[in-house]
């Protein structure tokens, strides 16, 4: 959903709390409230504050998260998406929105009507009022949050000294994998290695499954889509224009509540006179020219042709969505005042079938295909209870299909993905479904997506299970082998940097460590280089030095050697290093005080560092208020 792009910079600052980032365009994280009346109380899975939560869209928010981020464990993830969910509901309740506000809001920026025009077309303009009602929330909290902190001149000298002091380092490099060579493993050392690292070679339940793939898309033919739209070509026309009057009894921006009320009250007894005097034969327009306070009251209240998004939202709202031609809309309030609107014309135009041809084919894989599906599934079922897969797939109802048997393979429960098939994020109730069946015994299994829509059908049949169990050594000794190998050439690598030093204690340069240098004999290594780093700063969020690596251990310690000062060996992720400090480049203090927008830029990164913790202890405080229920063990 597109508040999340919006959401995602004050949910990161709450850091280890929310590390989730969403996909732009997917409608998820909403929650229905408890007043929206949409979810049977079967579909929910959380309750969270006066938020509900369906397992769809509990699922849909996992799924997205999936597949924007690396690869997570599972309830780490619904654990933070459950923190989004919180952090969104606890906004709304301290910082709560008018919609008088929301429709402001929409209508201040050309950009936000254009959206909000779009989620009109799909009937979804509810939801992005939504939208707009938590990004206000958001932006009252982090105003209100974010008057408190300050930032001292010490403050402000230590940053700029640290971002602005650089050092250059050369280095000599001993890469792991270059001792792989001579890192012999014994069988005797690979079993005994085994012994003492069990746990991280244990395999958890295991499940072979068998199965067809039924899929309703399948299902749907071109020449369906083109047959739906031409028996419905009339339900695709859209209002692209409509022609409208309208009487304005005008409210001041600065008019006080009472005047408003007392303004609303003669717009309503003018709607009953309005209404009464057509009847007995008068015009709107006449009227509007007595009545109406708008600009447009000399020309009887014509507006003219419009299209969607040029007037303000509830104006725009009644012409497009609520009024039939030729009738007078009750009162319409807007940031203008209240309005009487007549609707006198509607332009309609019809959308081509390559508009609306994915539309349609995604309705009719919701309902043809999926009914296809099902009960080609179903019919599948009892054939291969009869016989074989092999067997009942020859036979004339499956033939021409594009259907096949396969099997995935042992495969985990809390595996990614299933082998042959799919995601887990996609296909997770097959997971589910296929781990709590019996031993070869038949079933339709029905995968949902996401949004509830079926993904596909599957007739399947457990072949073989395997228990939690920490395998056979000679089932994983290749494994353990390797990974023996990889410790062992870590620690060759290791001994070399050390030899280096130690051979040449006292020496000044990397040079001199490096001359008479032999590699361990048995390794591709020909001789070692040195080479040198880019300038870098100490860094707090980062181990990364320029040209060299990762080496977190390096990068402090350049900061506290003497210039030309050689030490090491560090361990760095792929690599040991020795160092050697050649080049320091102090911070210009003087900058700092001679350019008021280095100043002010160091101050600003401080301030917004202060003001994501004042936001990060608030939400701490905050959120024992929001209680969260976890209906799905009922479900």
């Amino acid at each position: 959903m597109i508040i999340y792009l919006r959401e995602k910079g004050l949910a990161q600052i709450l850091i280890g709390i929310v590390t989730v980032a969403f996909v732009v365009g997917s409608v998820f994280l909403y929650g229905s409230s408890k007043s929206g009346g949409g979810s049977t109380p079967e579909e929910i899975a959380l309750t969270i504050g006066e938020m509900e939560v369906t397992q769809s869209e509990l699922d849909q928010a996992i799924s997205f998260n999936q597949q924007s981020q690396v690869q997570q464990d599972q309830k780490e993830v619904e654990k933070n998406i459950i923190e989004q969910y919180v952090l969104r509901e606890l906004v709304k309740q301290e910082m709560p929105v008018t919609q008088a506000e929301i429709e402001r809001y929409i209508a201040s920026n050309p950009t936000q009507l254009n959206a909000y025009r779009q989620y009109q077309k799909v009937g979804q303009s509810n939801e992005y009022e939504k939208d707009i009602q938590v990004e206000r929330s958001y932006k009252g909290i982090e105003n209100l949050l974010h008057n408190l902190p300050l930032v001292t001149d010490l403050e402000i000298e230590e940053t700029y000294r640290r971002q602005n002091t650089k050092a250059k380092l050369k280095f000599i490099r001993f890469r792991h994998y270059e001792y792989n060579s001579i890192a012999e493993v014994t069988d005797e050392e690979t079993k005994s290695y085994f012994e003492a690292n069990q746990d991280k070679y244990k395999r958890a339940d295991q499940i072979n499954l068998k199965y067809v793939q039924i899929a309703p898309a399948d299902f749907v033919s071109d020449e369906q889509i083109q047959d739906y739209y031409n028996r419905n070509e009339k339900q695709y026309g859209e209002v692209a224009e409509v022609t409208a009057r309208h009487i304005l009894k005008k409210v001041e921006q600065s008019a006080s509540a009472e005047k408003k009320r007392e303004i609303r009250q003669q717009a309503e007894n003018l709607l009953q006179k309005v209404k009464s005097e057509i009847e007995a034969g008068k015009t709107f327009a006449d009227l509007a020219k007595t009545h109406s306070d708008g600009p447009s009251a000399p020309n009887g209240g014509s507006l003219g042709s419009f299209g969607r998004g040029k007037m303000v939202p509830e104006f725009d709202r009644a012409c497009f969505e609520q009024l039939s031609i030729g009738e007078i809309s009750d009162l319409v309030e807007t940031e203008f005042g209240f309005h009487i609107i007549k609707l006198e014309d509607k332009k309609i135009e019809t959308r081509t079938f390559d508009e609306v041809k994915q539309e349609i084919k995604t309705l009719l894989v919701k309902t043809d295909g999926a009914n296809t599906a099902r009960e080609l599934a179903d019919q599948l079922l009892i054939d291969v209870e009869l016989d074989s897969y092999e067997i009942a797939m020859q036979q004339e109802d499956y033939t021409g299909k594009g259907l096949a048997v396969k099997e995935t393979g042992l495969f985990e429960k809390d595996a990614s993905s299933i082998p042959n098939i799919g995601s887990r994020y996609t296909y997770g109730d097959l997971i589910e479904k296929a781990f709590e069946m019996e031993l070869n015994i038949n079933d339709v299994i029905e995968v949902k997506r996401s949004n509830g829509e079926v993904e596909a059908f599957f007739v399947a049949i457990v072949l073989e299970k395997k228990a939690t169990e920490i395998p056979a050594f000679e089932d994983v000794e290749p494994a353990v082998k390797s990974d023996l190998k990889e410790e062992k050439a870590k620690q060759l690598a290791l001994d070399d940097a050390e030899k280096v030093i130690t051979d040449h204690q006292g020496d000044g340069t990397l040079e001199e460590l490096l001359k008479g240098y032999m590699p361990p004999e048995g390794t591709s290594i020909k001789d070692k280089k040195i080479e040198e780093s880019g300038l870098f700063s100490l860094s707090v969020n980062s181990t990364y030095i320029s040209n060299m690596g990762a080496c977190q251990d390096a990068m402090f310690k350049a900061f506290r050697m003497g210039l030309n000062e050689v030490a090491g060996p560090f361990e760095g992720d792929v690599a040991h290093y020795i160092i050697q400090l050649i080049e320091r480049e102090e911070a210009d203090m003087e900058k700092l005080t001679s350019e008021p927008k280095v100043k002010a830029e160091v101050m600003k990164t401080l301030l917004q560092s202060k003001k994501n913790e004042e936001f990060t202890n608030w939400y701490n405080s905050m959120r024992k208020r929001i209680t969260i229920t976890d209906h799905r063990s009922q479900l």
